[in-house]
């Protein structure tokens, strides 16, 4: 069973938004495409935590065993960002492989998961 790690929740007077969906699901892993709506800490961690699907690696809301790890590599990353800059009112548009990393987790070779 999952344990989301205990927090006194009472104090936050933040709300905050995801969107996420599954796109994919293979050997007990989930590929996820998130879009958060507000920008919070720990946002994306902590509400796939809660509806039972923790980013594999994650020290802090990860699995049991994912937690015990500390050299870990979480598998939780930006493969695209895009704001306007408030300094030239241009917009930005960052954007970064993924193929490459969703692989070390998702591979066909369950060696190349990186742990």
């Amino acid at each position: 069973a999952y344990e989301i790690p205990k927090r006194d929740w009472s104090s936050d007077v933040c709300s905050s938004d995801l969107h996420f969906r599954v796109s994919e699901k293979k050997s007990g892993l989930a590929l996820i495409e998130a879009r958060p709506v507000t920008g919070r800490t720990h946002q994306i961690r902590l509400h796939l935590a809660a509806v039972n699907l923790p980013i594999v690696g994650d020290p802090m809301y990860g699995a049991r065993e994912d937690r015990s790890r500390k050299t870990a590599l979480m598998g939780l990353r930006a493969v695209g960002l895009e704001y306007i800059d408030p300094f030239t009112r241009r917009r930005v548009a960052i954007a970064a492989p993924e193929k490459e990393f969703v692989a070390q987790f998702f591979g066909g070779d369950e060696t190349n998961v990186a742990y």
